[in-house]
């Protein structure tokens, strides 16, 4: 199939995640229409690392620090939330951004609960903070990869999320603490958290996972057969 016929099938339900799926960016997207739209509106590092992986992955990147609601926001797919070693900021515009529909990528928050789906959060642990999928349940954005390095030695991480969050990927010494969390719900968005900063190729795949399931891969013609790991998808596409 060609790429334009491999998009057409993916709106009409005929093809599978995994068909569509590739390791690298390269090719997966090829229309502009079809490229979700991303646009970053903190930027903790101050060179928009995430920012700055994405577009070398492919994707459409606009950068924004001054935006601070979800009004500004309203024609972008993805809202990323990057603080690279500290705490996001901009709480209400990321819970703002999820409740009406939007995807929401959270990243990092430092030593708060400030952030919505978070309850607690702890810094007991103070080992080495490679991240893990061992333990957990499968999860669309698990596609492909089972480590996360991260970018920085960030000891504190969340022990508890709010109802409905899922957790993807723990501390491999210490999996009481997670690194990386998914959230959606009927009516609402999708929401990933990253505790470690992102900004290593080595972790790109797990990145285009998450960007696919945040931009809501795959409408909701595609639902019926939209399958991970031998389970049925049920995170409300």
């Amino acid at each position: 199939l060609s790429q334009e016929e491999i998009i057409n099938d993916m709106y009409a339900g005929v093809i599978s995640h995994s068909y569509y799926r590739s390791p690298t960016l390269t090719g997966t997207y090829s229309t502009v229409k079809t490229r979700p739209s991303i646009v970053v509106v903190e930027d903790g590092s101050g060179t928009n690392a995430i920012g700055n992986r994405l577009r070398a992955l492919g994707y459409n990147v606009t950068v924004n620090t001054a935006l601070t609601t979800y009004n500004q926001v309203v024609n972008y797919d993805i809202v990323v939330f990057d603080q690279y070693v500290w705490a996001v900021t901009k709480n209400a515009m990321a819970k703002d951004c999820y409740d009406n529909g939007k995807g929401v990528l959270t990243a990092v928050n430092d030593t708060t609960t400030g952030l919505y789906p978070i309850l607690a959060i702890s810094s007991a642990y103070t080992g080495a903070d490679t991240l893990t999928t061992v333990g957990y349940a499968a999860h669309p954005i698990r596609n492909g990869w089972t480590t996360f390095t991260g970018g920085e030695g960030n000891n504190w991480y969340p022990t508890s999320l709010v109802a409905g969050a899922w957790p993807v990927a723990n501390v491999a010494a210490s999996p009481s603490y997670i690194g990386i969390f998914a959230l959606g719900g009927t009516g609402k968005g999708r929401w990933v958290h990253i505790q470690d900063c992102y900004g290593n190729a080595s972790d790109d795949t797990a990145m285009i996972e998450i960007i696919n399931w945040l931009s809501k891969g795959f409408t909701n013609a595609y639902k019926a057969i939209d399958t991970f790991d031998g389970y049925a998808d049920d995170f409300d596409d």
